[in-house]
């Protein structure tokens, strides 16, 4: 939200900090602030009010709240606002659905003159975005960014009939201010008169009662309406404004009368022509109970590691204008009915925290524990397992939890291939085929993966599984390779298991058993044994596609291939990721043969074969300059 200074520093008498200055404090204190623009004689700060702050903050006189609250600088003193009461048409005001329309104020005003706004508040609106339209809708988009409750006017003369705040009627259509068609449903909730739809409620308002140059008479509406229901129909309409914006984030019914009021004082200020002012019509079907929580002072000393004795808790809590009574040892804090966040102890505890500021508590050591920590027994045998396997020669993958095909459907899904908690671990063998590509850039010949996760069945059973993968690069008896892993696995657990776990095949290259039915034969492991971590080196990968080249030949018997080896890394040095490495070698007629492959990799662009060939050109050149023969 785009936030005034000027705007800030009305709600002081004294000076505040700086734009740079009070970026800081909120940004420490409250609220990140990602800008800080000049705008003419004005400075706008770009508040990043997330949605724990946001149904009291996206207003001016929130934040300068806030700012009250970090430097201890009062806020101004607000008279109530008095006018004079005149006689007008009556207004009846009807809410239909009391749990989606909490409160409903209506206010008549005759006799007004809509005319442009005043410099000024033109001014206040473009430097937080806004464009001016008259002095009506002005007025009112200015009392909200003030305040934080959202307002709208209709042209009195436009309506029939009273206001009704209603569910619309599957099938109504209503023309949006901006002159766009929409079809309601039955779940939209609507303001109404007479003859249909005035207002998207909470949303958008309608064209036909829309205030014009030609509108004399108003009817002033500041409502209250549960968030849920406007986030939904926002979403379902994508219509987004500044009003739903607050709605959905929630705000306290207790603001609509301070949004009515701030609106006609406005309007009062504002139209320099006289006007009458017709009584408030509040509908209030329940009304809002203010939270009260008993408080230990000592709570926050407890929480937060830092003595903080009772006066300052005192202190930081009326920045906050929280009324605070002595109940015994303990405090009664009324809480301000815009702070719908503070519902518990622990929540005042954070508030008393971020107000102390958090760069004066000072880290301290934990006491050492007494007891050592349950060992977990299952994670003791899983991770044994992943010792044994990873000293197989494998490599631990991790697979995705939501799969297109499964037993346990997801009531909302992110996507339609992911609709479904998995019924085991057979995408395992779209790792494995991934890998098995990749396979000279590992400089493997055989691709060896494993899995261990839960997998999700019929009747909200569950149990974890693991999963072994092998992909050979000669012919192989794949079944008989990992059922000797699960052997393996039985025998370096001291055949506690009694016999290998019973795996299935998923695919002809995976196979899965259950994991817990294996565990839970194993003795309790007495200790955490596991090997101590090996230091590890790790090199950012290129980006760009690999590509592969061999070379062999012959040579004489006399020659090592780590001889072959040097001459072919100094032909290929700036290209080569892996490699060469020796796969191959045989004697023939006293020859010796040595076949050697190599990945060559660009870290700056992709490698056309023409540049490989070019590379291999050099090799072979240097190779034959030994006097040894190119096969």
């Amino acid at each position: 939200m785009l936030i005034s200074y000027k705007w800030l520093s009305m709600y002081f008498d004294k000076p505040i900090p700086s734009p740079e200055e009070a970026a800081k404090l909120f940004t420490f204190h409250a609220f990140e602030v990602e800008g800080i623009e000049k705008k003419g004689e004005n400075v706008t700060l770009d508040v990043k009010i997330l949605p724990d702050r946001a149904h009291y903050c996206l207003s001016h006189r929130g934040v300068a709240g806030e700012l009250s609250a970090i430097t201890g600088i009062p806020l101004k003193k607000m008279e109530p606002k008095v006018f004079p009461i005149a006689k007008v048409r009556d207004l009846k005001i009807k809410i239909t659905e009391p749990k989606l329309c909490r409160r409903y104020m209506g206010r008549v005003i005759e006799n007004v003159e809509v005319t442009e706004s005043p410099k000024f508040l033109r001014d206040d609106l473009a430097v937080v975005g806004q464009r001016p339209i008259n002095v009506v809708v002005d007025n009112g988009n200015g009392a909200m960014f003030d305040v934080g409750q959202p307002l709208h006017a209709f042209d009195a003369d436009k309506v029939a009939g009273g206001i009704t705040v209603r569910l619309a009627k599957k099938g109504e259509k209503i023309t949006t201010l901006d002159n766009k068609d929409v079809v309601l449903d039955a779940e939209t909730l609507i303001i109404a008169d007479d003859d249909g739809p005035l207002a998207i409620a909470g949303v958008k308002g309608g064209k036909r009662a829309e205030v014009t140059k030609e509108t004399k008479n108003l009817i002033l509406e500041s409502a209250n309406f549960e968030p849920t229901n406007i986030r939904k129909t926002a979403t379902r309409l994508g219509i987004h404004t500044d009003a739903s914006k607050r709605y959905e984030n929630e705000i306290t019914p207790d603001l609509t009368s301070s949004g009515m009021e701030m609106l006609t004082f406005f309007l009062q200020y504002c139209i320099k022509s006289p006007f009458k002012i017709g009584p408030v019509v509040d509908v209030y079907p329940n009304l809002a109970k203010q939270t009260v929580i008993e408080f230990d002072p000592a709570l926050p000393s407890r929480v937060l590691g830092v003595e903080i004795d009772e006066q300052k808790i005192i202190e930081l809590l009326n920045r906050l204008e929280i009324k605070i009574e002595k109940k015994g040892k303990n405090l009664l804090l009324a809480i301000p009915f815009v702070r719908l966040d503070l519902q518990i102890p622990e929540d005042v505890v954070e508030e008393i925290g971020r107000l102390y500021g958090y760069e004066n508590i000072k880290p301290e050591p934990m006491e050492k524990l007494e007891k050592s920590p349950a060992i977990n027994k299952n994670l003791y045998y899983q991770n044994k397992i992943r010792e044994i396997l990873i000293n197989l020669g494998y490599i631990e993958v991790y697979t995705y939890a939501l799969q297109q095909n499964g037993e346990v459907e997801l009531e909302n899904p992110l996507a339609s291939d992911k609709a479904f908690l998995r019924k085991d671990l057979s995408a395992l063998q779209a790792s494995l085929d991934a890998n098995v590509l990749n396979a000279p850039l590992l400089a493997i010949s055989d691709v060896r993966i494993f899995e261990i996760g839960k997998v999700f069945e019929k009747g909200g059973r569950e149990h974890t599984a693991l999963a072994i993968g092998f992909s050979p690069s000669q012919k192989k008896k794949r079944e008989e390779i990992i059922k000797t892993e699960f052997d393996t696995i039985a025998s370096a657990l001291k055949k506690g298991i009694g016999d290998a776990p019973k795996a299935h095949n998923l695919t002809s290259n995976v196979m899965e058993a259950n994991l817990d039915e294996c565990v839970t034969k194993l003795p309790e492991p007495k200790e955490y044994d596991f090997a101590k971590a090996t230091e590890v080196v790790y090199k950012k990968p290129s980006a760009y596609p690999f590509i592969v080249r061999d070379v062999a030949l012959f040579v004489p018997s006399s020659v090592t291939p780590e001889e072959v080896e040097k001459i072919i890394k100094n032909e290929i040095e700036d290209l080569a990721v892996k490699g060469p490495t020796l796969f191959d070698t045989f004697e023939k007629d006293g020859k010796k043969s040595l076949a050697f492959r190599t990945v060559l990799q660009s870290y700056e662009k992709t490698l056309s074969d023409a540049e490989a060939n070019d590379v291999m050109k050099k090799v072979y050149s240097a190779l034959e300059g030994k006097g040894w023969t190119i096969r």
